[in-house]
């Protein structure tokens, strides 16, 4: 098989995902890689291309934090050798210093050092802990977690617009394609179980809560999860539901469940692609660890 032609793996798709948050892509990079990674054109070879570059950026950014931190330690050294005096000066051949002039044969090394001046009082710095994304994001140093999460809602609607504007809707490929449809269910003290309904190329028709349960229990009926599906016509849908206890793990229970509404779909004529288990941030996808 042609290597430049296989789809991304899910590992490319949720690594790309992280980076479009990490503010390494501009706006209108991020719009057209998330376009491009739902769409048919999408390719592993290009993919790892994108995480490579993006990488590369990260890289070059925080290697650039890295020196103002040595230069902001060096100024610090400086003031407590010196008495309050500025660190010297580098001045580029281009750019000579004020009073400095090529011209008139003064270099940045005839220039008379400036007065000792007492640096201003500053306040004591308090160092902020770097904000934590949700669902096994990037960290970033710059902005809070409510930040982040803002920002992570602001380019889900972008892209939801500028998709709805050019008459696509992303399909879903994998499990990570439909995580961020349930975030909403991810921290919750009560057991939620959600049906998430697609048409027959595998794009969402809607998302609806079947049943609230208890803290370690939902109680769901086939009927429940299968009457909105044919009223809709969906062809296939994923359920799932959360573990207030953020353990990820299915119960018998659950599996039960899953394998009764499975075959209450085929009788039905509608596929149950998958059935996920979340928890805080993490997941688990019950048909890719062969639950059912």
């Amino acid at each position: 098989m042609d290597t430049a032609r296989e789809k991304p793996t899910p590992r490319q798709r949720h690594r790309l995902n992280q980076l479009l948050l990490s503010l390494v892509f501009t706006a209108e990079e991020a719009h057209r890689i998330a376009i491009w990674l739902n769409s048919p054109r999408a390719t592993k070879e290009k993919a790892s291309e994108m995480i490579d570059n993006a990488l590369a950026r990260i890289k070059k950014r925080d290697d650039a934090k890295k020196a103002s931190a040595e230069r902001r330690a060096e100024y610090r050294a400086n003031k407590e050798n010196g008495g309050g005096e500025y660190p010297p000066k580098r001045y580029s051949n281009e750019h000579p210093p004020n009073g400095g002039d090529s011209a008139n044969g003064e270099t940045p090394e005839d220039t008379p050092a400036p007065p000792s001046v007492p640096a201003p009082a500053r306040k004591a710095e308090v160092e902020k802990p770097p904000g934590q994304l949700a669902d096994r994001t990037l960290k970033g140093n710059d902005l809070t977690k409510d930040q982040q999460l803002t920002l992570q809602a602001v380019i889900e609607f972008s892209r939801r617009v500028l998709n709805q504007g050019m008459g696509t809707e992303p399909s879903i490929t994998s499990p990570l394609d439909v995580i961020p449809e349930l975030r909403h269910i991810k921290d919750l003290k009560r057991e939620h179980f959600v049906c998430v309904y697609l048409n027959a190329r595998n794009q969402i028709l809607n998302v609806a809560t079947i049943s609230i349960g208890s803290l370690n229990a939902s109680l769901v009926h086939p009927r429940e999860v299968l009457g909105p599906a044919i009223e809709s016509s969906v062809a296939s849908m994923i359920l799932a539901h959360n573990h207030p206890s953020t353990d990820v793990t299915p119960s018998r229970e659950d599996i039960e469940l899953t394998r009764r509404l499975v075959k209450a779909g085929e009788i039905m004529g509608i596929e149950i692609l998958d059935h996920l288990v979340i928890g805080g941030d993490r997941f688990l996808s019950m048909k890719e660890a062969n639950v059912f």
